[in-house]
């Protein structure tokens, strides 16, 4: 059960931790956040799978840091500034009625 609980609070006290003292990001008015989820997921996964590794400091350091690290990544990837789409100049109807019948 404790196994559990750890799973469960280390990715998820990661991607916290790295939201707010590293991307200084506040997502409190976020009811939901699809990349923060799936980060701590793949946290959940991996500490399943440390468990069948013995390592000297235990699972919940090395997920932590690993979640971390892919949370920062997204993060960083999701502060980037999107490219705006070149699309051409929308004529207005009235314009286009002009031009074709003058």
């Amino acid at each position: 059960m404790l196994y559990f609980i750890g799973s469960v609070f280390a990715p998820m006290a990661a991607v916290m931790i790295v939201n707010f003292f590293v991307l200084h990001r506040d997502s409190s008015k976020k009811a939901f956040d699809a990349a923060n989820f799936i980060v701590w997921l793949l946290g959940f996964v991996l500490y399943r799978i440390l468990m069948r590794i013995d390592i000297p400091v235990g699972n919940t350091l090395p997920d932590m840091l690993a979640t971390g690290v892919v949370a920062l990544v997204v993060g960083r990837l999701q502060l980037l500034p999107s490219k705006p789409r070149q699309t051409a100049p929308q004529k207005s109807f009235q314009s286009a009625y002009i031009t074709i019948f003058r």
